[in-house]
């Protein structure tokens, strides 16, 4: 019986030293990418350009009718919007676009104090105030994965750039969005692509170039109202688009009911726009359909808690009663009404509203629910309509 044990152990030791022996000559072959290196940057896709060899610019949006909001962060929050800052130098401009000035970092993200850098770092406890000063090991794979980042991104950003010199602004503007909201996006990826998603979404979407829909020819009797409805937009969007209302013109013009020309023509977009609110950022985000569609800064109120969730939008009300906890309730015209002059409602108790202090933005400790600028509300209550989705997340 020792004799048959004493054998087995034998080959098992022959098998495993066969196996060492087989891994050590193949240490040459170069490892293979980690899967979740292998799988990224397949989506979305680099547009493909089949352009001429001569490029043309994009037009020029008509002055007049073509919205602010297109800059993607509102014409309101401009300057406050936290998170994330566009490059000073964007990695390609198209010409014509509708643009805004750039806005600094939040106080929020000033407060965090500048980078820690290699000099600043403080002795570990019990060191004597003396530190190892030699470089960390290097993990060769995982700046193998980096550098295959890095320069999946440059390739992506180079298309993108074929596709703007070429005029190509929506195709540019969609695959920019497709990778924007990609959960697994570097934030320094996204902080160098998101200036230009502000500028191209106020081309596409918002001026009254025609890069999404066919131009429409009014038919004789109809209504800005009416031609809305057929594309799930509030009228308010296409009013302004147009320049048949004033940017700052109240949501209760009477635009609407005004019949338009036999054959006028406008510039349509096809809804719904959705929206997606972070409450750990403070900003909020407009989507039509796959398309990144602007930005917003945004306060939290403190009425009620655990409000994430996907909601759609089931009313929209222009000088709205604030009713808050306690059976508390102030009338639309009481400066110490915290929903200013409007409220998309999500719920009962859920909603978007104006800011009745611009100082409520990025603070979580409001009265109400979701705020944003009373400029930035006028906006969203004329593109988010009844029925459309709203996400909020943390």
């Amino acid at each position: 019986m020792n004799s048959l044990k004493n054998l087995m152990i034998m080959v098992v030791l022959a098998a495993v030293g066969y196996g060492v022996y087989v891994s050590l000559a193949r240490n040459n072959v170069d490892p293979p990418l980690p899967p979740e290196v292998a799988e990224q940057w397949q989506q979305p896709s680099a547009p493909t350009v089949e352009m001429p060899d001569a490029a043309r610019t994009g037009p020029a949006a008509q002055p007049g009718g073509s919205l602010a909001i297109g800059t993607g962060i509102g014409p309101e929050s401009a300057a406050r919007t936290p998170g994330q800052t566009p490059l000073d130098n964007p990695p390609v401009a198209a010409p014509n676009l509708t643009t805004v000035e750039p806005y600094p970092p939040s106080d929020a993200t000033a407060a965090l104090g500048p980078p820690v850098s290699a000099g600043s770092m403080a002795a570990p406890p019990g060191s004597g105030g003396v530190r190892n000063l030699s470089p960390p090991p290097v993990d060769s794979r995982a700046s193998e994965a980096d550098d295959l980042l890095r320069d999946k991104f440059a390739a992506f950003m180079e298309e993108v750039q074929r596709s703007l010199k070429l005029g190509k602004l929506a195709e540019a503007h969609q695959a920019l969005s497709m990778l924007y909201t990609r959960p697994d996006l570097p934030e320094e990826q996204a902080r160098q692509i998101v200036g230009l998603l502000d500028q191209l979404a106020g081309t596409v979407i918002y001026s009254r170039e025609h890069y999404l829909e066919p131009a429409y020819r009014a038919r004789g009797g109809e209504t800005i109202e009416q031609i809305a409805r057929q594309h799930q937009v509030p009228w308010q969007l296409l009013a302004r688009i147009n320049g048949l209302m004033p940017p700052d013109a109240p949501n209760d013009d009477r635009t609407k009911d005004q019949p338009l020309p036999d054959g006028m023509e406008l510039k349509v977009v096809r809804g719904p726009f959705d929206a997606i609110v972070n409450l750990e950022k403070r900003e909020l985000t407009l989507m039509l359909q796959d398309r990144y569609a602007g930005r917003f800064a945004i306060g939290v109120g403190r009425d009620h808690t655990n409000i994430e969730g996907i909601y759609t939008v089931e009313d929209k009300i222009l000088n709205p009663v604030y009713n808050g906890p306690g059976g508390i309730s102030i009338p639309p015209d009481d400066p110490r009404n915290p929903l200013g002059k409007a409220w998309i409602g999500l719920s009962a108790q859920v909603g978007i509203h104006g800011a009745a202090d611009p100082r409520d933005l990025g603070r979580d400790d409001n009265q109400g629910s979701i705020c944003v600028a009373p400029r930035d509300i006028q906006d969203l209550f004329g593109i988010l309509s009844i029925g459309s989705r709203v996400k909020v997340t943390r």
